[in-house]
């Protein structure tokens, strides 16, 4: 508690107690939060041209990302694993419509996400190639730069996050 009354305090507000004997307490914290200015969104404009590839062997992971995506005018297309998106960008490739991104997790059943990048290097050269967990990337960091990975993301993803990558 006293924690917890230095810390209300440091940011202004106050933290107070009530007690009633036999019935119980109650502690209110007071904290004085304003509204705060919406930050400005990506301009979806901007990221029309790109075209993304995300590879997650959960489905639900794979629309969340595409929805994200989109939302920043980003045209996406998804799989549930790693030779599938080797199929995938391998089509675009000879669509003349190349994928700019590829996302793909790390831990995917047959074919992990660190020998995905690998392929992907090869079938799709000119895609930014990222690497993303829920897990502590540090062991992997390494090995994914080293197969050509552009960068390695902690799950779950946000917008602001996508919108610096593609930055």
């Amino acid at each position: 508690l006293s924690i917890c009354k230095r810390l209300a305090e440091m940011m202004g507000g106050s933290i107070t107690v009530s007690s009633e004997l036999g019935k119980g307490s109650t502690f209110r914290v007071a904290l004085p939060f304003g509204r705060v200015a919406q930050e400005p969104r990506a301009d979806r404009d901007k990221f029309r041209h790109l075209r993304a590839l995300v590879a997650d062997d959960e489905p639900e992971v794979c629309q969340h990302i595409a929805l994200l995506l989109g939302k920043l005018g980003v045209r996406c297309d998804w799989t549930d694993n790693g030779y599938e998106a080797l199929a995938k960008a391998e089509r675009a490739q000879d669509e003349s419509d190349p994928y700019a991104l590829c996302l793909g997790d790390w831990k995917m059943p047959f074919l992990d996400g660190v020998e995905t990048t690998r392929r992907l290097r090869e079938v799709a050269p000119g895609a930014a190639v990222v690497l993303m967990s829920g897990y502590d990337m540090t062991d992997v960091e390494e090995k994914a730069k080293e197969v050509g990975a552009r960068a390695v993301l902690t799950k779950p993803l946000f917008e602001s996050t996508l919108a610096d990558l593609l930055e």
